[in-house]
Formats: C-alpha cells, structure tokens, sequence
C-alpha cells in the first residue's frame, strides 16, 4: 500500500499511521477492506446467477425431452383405438350362438332365484332382531343402600349426576331432605330411556 500522502511505498496493510509523514491511514484502510468485500459480493453474485442460468437452460432441455416422449406417447394411445377400428379382422369378432344364450338366460334364473331365497332370510332375520329388541328391559329395580344418594345413583346408572332428579321423579320421591336421606331397603325403579 502507498500512503496518498507522501507516496510513501511499502506499507503494510494492517499500520495505521504512515512511517514516513505520519498521516493515519486507519480511514484508507477501512475503504480498502470495504471495497474487496463488495468486490468478493458482487462476484459472488454473479457466479450464482450463471449458475441458475445454466441450471434453467438444463431444466429447459429436459423439459423439451420429456415434452417430445409425453407427445409419442399420447400419438401412439390415440392412434393404436384408430387402427384397431379401422383395421378389424372378421375373425376377430364375437360371435355369439344360440346355445351359448340359452346357457347364460339359465345362469340368470338361478342368480335370480338365489337372490330371491337370499331376501327371504333377510327379511327373516330382521324380524328376528326386531323381536328379541322388544324383549329388552327398558328398566331396573334398584334396592338403596346405606349412604345411597339419588345424585350418586344418577352418577352410576346415567353417568351424571343430575339424572338424580329423574330418578326421584319416576318413584316420586324428589325432595332436598330425600337427595341426602333415601331408607335403606327401599326399591327404585330406574327407567332408562
């Protein structure tokens, strides 16, 4: 480095005074660093972005690869039915005799009466099931306990407490002094709904 002030050659980069004129030169210093980091930026900069060119111009011509192959592609799927319909060969074609419909009408009658046979034990078992859910108990006798409560009940039987309140209601025994007092031995009825 030279000093812009005597033009004093060979100073080392890091002094920051000039040995011969004793100009500071910390400022200079400064802009040099400054100016090869904006230098070291830009030139990064631009190898990056020739480098995204190279890569678009790559993904270009493979795009242009993959466009060509899509285009034989869909040429042939389109063309092949065309041939196939244009270009048909007589033995190609179904022929169907009268014994081979005689045989499948047969098949339909067996798969309409196996059908008919199946909804036959359907409809037998949905009466089954309608039945045996008429017998189902829609209520329980309960016999209280020492320290049984109607909310604990409605807790046990409803899972929450405030069915209590039913509970009474359906024996008609609800009342402040019979929430905390029910009589040991004493039967309720608890309809579930």
């Amino acid at each position: 480095m030279n000093c812009p002030i005597c033009n004093h050659a060979d100073i080392s980069e890091i002094a920051l005074k000039c040995p011969e004129c004793g100009s500071d030169l910390a400022q200079l210093t400064m802009i040099d660093q400054l100016e090869e980091k904006y230098v070291n930026d830009v030139k990064k900069r631009v190898a990056l972005e020739g480098e995204q060119v190279f890569l678009k111009k790559e993904y270009e011509k493979e795009i242009k690869k993959y466009r060509w192959r899509t285009n034989r592609l869909l040429i042939l799927v389109f063309l092949i039915p065309l041939f196939m319909k244009y270009c048909k060969k007589d033995q190609g074609e179904l022929i169907y005799h009268q014994q081979d419909i005689n045989a499948l009408n047969q098949n339909i009658e067996t798969l309409k009466k196996e059908n008919q046979a199946s909804k036959k034990e359907i409809a037998d078992l949905k009466n089954l099931v309608e039945s045996s859910n008429a017998t189902v108990k829609r209520s329980v006798n309960y016999t209280v306990k020492k320290g049984d409560r109607l909310s604990e009940l409605g807790l046990l039987f409803f899972n929450d407490m405030k069915a209590g309140y039913k509970i009474g209601n359906d024996n008609n025994i609800w009342s402040d002094y019979t929430e905390t007092h029910l009589e040991p031995g004493t039967v309720l009825k608890i309809n579930f709904r």
